[in-house]
């Protein structure tokens, strides 16, 4: 699902730094990302995370919500052609 959403991205729109599938280490942490990824403009600094299914992306906020002591707030949903 990751890599071919990715394609898409690719596809329709070439100036956008995409990255993916990556993984979630690779995709904040700029020392992990030198490592796993060093030829990625994206690694290490990836500001927007799309997850392949709501159960994964629920448990990745959950595990970094309760890691790093934030607050959550959402879901917040913008410029989506179709309802979610």
């Amino acid at each position: 699902k990751v890599r071919k959403a990715t394609d898409l991205v690719r596809s329709r729109e070439p100036g956008l730094l995409v990255e993916g599938p990556i993984q979630y280490d690779a995709a904040v942490e700029p020392s992990v990302a030198r490592t796993k990824m060093p030829d990625s403009l994206v690694a290490g600094h990836a500001t927007v995370l799309i997850f392949p299914d709501l159960n994964t992306g629920n448990n990745t906020y959950k595990a970094v919500q309760r890691s790093a002591g934030a607050i959550a707030i959402g879901p917040v949903l913008q410029g989506l052609n179709k309802p979610v």
